[in-house]
């Protein structure tokens, strides 16, 4: 039990500065506000200096369409996104509804932008394990650096018998 406090112990500290609530103070990195990608921009050959980190800013709107999980017709759907197994992030339960509206925000501090977002929407069940709905990867080294990017995906069914299972 002792090995098992010091572990968390450790992932809490490693972990710490990566997420951030929108209540909570910047964590003190060198943040350079640039308002142009500059012609020469190549993320794929950028690399950081020490000390430095990429601020991603994911604002989960809304989900429309959804398949319906529970025998009522509706679900009662959460998204939950996982950029590291140690890093997953979730939206609160929106009870029954087909189309539901989180409007939430998460802001990140990464040093790597070369990772997936595996963004996932499942049906919350009280009893029993939750049901998964949906999901769609975000590769966020295809994302426009410097800029907003607002987009609407259709999600990969994890639904026996249909293809058709919502909008993100």
């Amino acid at each position: 039990i002792e090995h098992a406090r010091h572990s968390i112990k450790e992932l809490e500290d490693q972990f710490s500065g990566l997420l951030k609530k929108d209540d909570e103070e910047e964590p003190e990195v060198e943040i350079k506000e640039i308002s142009e990608i500059p012609d020469d921009f190549d993320m794929k050959s950028e690399v950081l200096e020490e000390g430095q980190c990429y601020r991603i800013t994911l604002n989960i709107i809304r989900a429309t369409e959804i398949a319906a999980m529970d025998s009522n017709g509706l679900s009662d759907p959460f998204v939950e996104v996982v950029l590291h197994k140690d890093l997953v992030l979730k939206t609160k339960v929106i009870n029954k509804t087909v189309n539901p509206v989180w409007n939430e925000t998460f802001t990140l501090y990464i040093d790597d932008r070369s990772i997936l977002a595996h963004i996932h929407i499942y049906d919350h069940d009280l009893v029993g394990s939750n049901d998964r709905i949906g999901y769609v990867d975000l590769d966020l080294a295809s994302v426009p650096p410097f800029h907003k990017y607002l987009t609407t995906v259709d999600l990969k069914s994890q639904v026996d018998g249909k293809e058709f299972v919502g909008k993100l």
